[in-house]
């Protein structure tokens, strides 16, 4: 009796482990070769158990100095910036889309990005992991900032009243932070569903692709990257 209780208790935890890095293993696969999303499995410790190129990129370290270390060692400071969204996932089992800006240890000024953050689950329901989606819209905000400073120095004139990007241009990137993050949630949906993930993921890294080519594209036109 003793013996097959212990057995037993002992396979839970395994058979959930395995669940889990199955689960971490697919999305992983998925989104292997994504370019703009950003995706890693974190545990109970704080620690990356998975990263994907992309993520790896957007923290300028490699994927090896990320598996097995925690936020800490990998983002330094800007670590408790992301740490009380992951604790909240853990205690609530609940996903979370936000948008943070962030200091990153090899980075002088800080960025941001928009990122969903889910449960991922064993088989008995237990949460064993926390799934992170993460895009990088620094550029969007900045071209944003910088419309909003140059209609400003406009106020008053004529050339305001005709100065069409600072209205459309926001509402453009306003509107696209609200699609970015319901394509993210829709992905982690399709997931958890166990749903065909793989052609979502290509066609909504393609679209950030190509905003991304668009705002580099204003941003030239407008000389943003030359402003103070």
């Amino acid at each position: 009796m003793n013996d097959t209780g212990n057995e037993s208790s002992g396979e839970k935890p395994r058979a959930a482990a395995a669940d889990s890095a199955q689960s971490s293993q697919r999305l992983l696969q998925d989104l292997s070769h994504a370019s703009a999303i950003g995706f890693a499995v974190i545990d109970r410790q704080l620690r990356y158990q998975t990263v994907n190129t992309a993520l790896a990129r957007m923290n300028d370290l490699p994927v090896e100095s990320h598996l097995g270390n925690t936020l800490r060692d990998v983002l330094g400071p800007a670590a408790p910036t992301f740490e009380p969204v992951l604790r909240q996932v853990f205690a609530d089992g609940k996903s979370v889309s936000i948008e943070i800006s962030a200091t990153l240890p090899a980075r002088s000024e800080p960025d941001y990005w928009l990122e969903t953050y889910f449960p991922m689950r064993s088989c008995s329901g237990a949460v064993t992991g926390v799934g992170a989606l993460a895009v990088e819209i620094t550029p969007q905000k900045k071209l944003a900032r910088y419309l909003h400073h140059l209609a400003g120095e406009l106020l008053d004139t004529q050339t305001k009243q005709n100065f069409w990007p600072d209205r459309e241009l926001h509402e453009a990137i306003g509107e696209y932070h609200a699609a970015l993050a319901f394509n993210l949630d829709l992905l982690v949906r399709n997931a958890e569903k166990n749903a065909k993930l793989l052609a979502g993921v290509e066609r909504l890294d393609r679209r950030i692709a190509d905003m991304r080519a668009l705002v580099s594209d204003v941003a030239e036109r407008f000389l943003v990257h030359t402003q103070p």
